[in-house]
């Protein structure tokens, strides 16, 4: 690619030759060309190693990197590290974009200076809610110590889905910036939890949301059968604790929101455990949720009724804990 550029698009791949040629050909538009897609593989065995060398051999726009240590994170942080554009987007290997979607994402951006991301898909949020401009979610997040449950819950809305509903345009100079990066310890995970509420914690002042796009994916039902898996979620959540930890007014302002995100994240993992891998994590999250009691970190009047109901059943018993939860997932699935 002659020209520098106007965006970096890094996508992290395992095992996705399914899906990541439609991914990137998704990218394209015939307006907004100046992008470079950074696709960094790890350690596929499906033949995406073999799209992916013959795409960038054939289009100077895609780069194609393998990386060495095995890890979803580290594959993103070796992308950033090769981005050349000012802004920067990580796009899912199975995930499909509108075709205009990166240039309206860019010009949103572009056009506000004061912003140092955009995100997409908050399409949760009503019109009535908090958080609809940045300087709402500012005041929203602020306060969240207060007990004003209605901010309290749209504070976690937001979380949730800045977290694991959107995509992002950052500036590069606020990642690089802030040293923003992704948790990388060794494994196949998304590993991008952390490092979306370090983004959105750095910069809750400066970032902006809209409606507009969202993507096409193909889900697929599948059973985690991995004790690591239960590991992996809970070793970046306290990578993330003391990444925040190492500002205590961040972290002091953040701590509620945290455990509202660590609470959701593995309840989105907990749906896809076999059931002996379930009751080992509600017995992590029993134990955990009762150290940050006992430390007054947060409060169960925090969050919303439902997650405060379910927190006091888990506190009396984790096992009656797993038959609600088991009851709750086989009355959705049967839907």
């Amino acid at each position: 690619m002659k020209n520098k550029p106007k965006v970096s698009v890094i996508i992290a791949t395992h095992n996705n030759a399914a899906t990541i040629e439609n991914c990137i050909e998704s990218l394209w538009s015939r307006n907004f060309s100046d992008i470079e897609v950074i696709a960094v593989d790890v350690n596929s065995t499906d033949g995406t190693k073999d799209i992916l060398s013959e795409m960038a051999a054939n289009d100077d726009q895609i780069i194609f990197l393998a990386d060495s240590l095995g890890s979803m994170g580290h594959a993103r942080n070796m992308g950033m590290s090769h981005a050349r554009a000012p802004y920067i987007i990580f796009a899912d290997p199975d995930g499909f974009f509108s075709k205009d979607a990166i240039e309206y994402m860019y010009l949103e951006l572009e056009g506000s200076p004061d912003s140092d991301m955009f995100t997409c898909e908050t399409d949760c949020f009503g019109s009535g809610s908090y958080g609809r401009t940045f300087g709402d979610r500012k005041k929203s997040i602020e306060y969240a110590n207060y007990k004003d449950t209605r901010k309290q819950e749209m504070d976690s809305r937001l979380i949730r889905s800045w977290m694991f509903e959107n995509i992002t345009i950052y500036r590069a100079s606020f990642l690089q910036g802030k040293g923003i990066r992704h948790y990388e310890k060794p494994g196949y995970g998304s590993q991008d939890s952390a490092f979306r509420f370090l983004a959105m914690a750095s910069g809750i002042s400066s970032m902006s949301v809209d409606v507009k796009y969202r993507r096409r994916m193909n889900l697929t039902e599948y059973q985690i059968k991995e004790p690591i898996a239960v590991k992996d979620v809970c070793d970046e959540f306290r990578f993330l604790k003391e990444q925040l930890k190492k500002d205590p007014q961040l972290w002091w302002k953040m701590r509620l929101v945290y455990w509202q995100a660590y609470y959701d994240r593995n309840m989105q993992l907990y749906e896809g455990l076999s059931d002996d891998l379930r009751a080992r994590l509600s017995k992590k999250l029993q134990a955990d949720i009762k150290e940050a009691i006992i430390k007054k970190e947060f409060s169960r009047d925090h969050f919303d009724i439902r997650v405060r109901d379910e927190m006091e059943l888990l506190m009396k018993s984790a096992d009656e804990f797993d038959r609600y939860q088991s009851e709750k997932i086989g009355k959705r699935k049967r839907k």
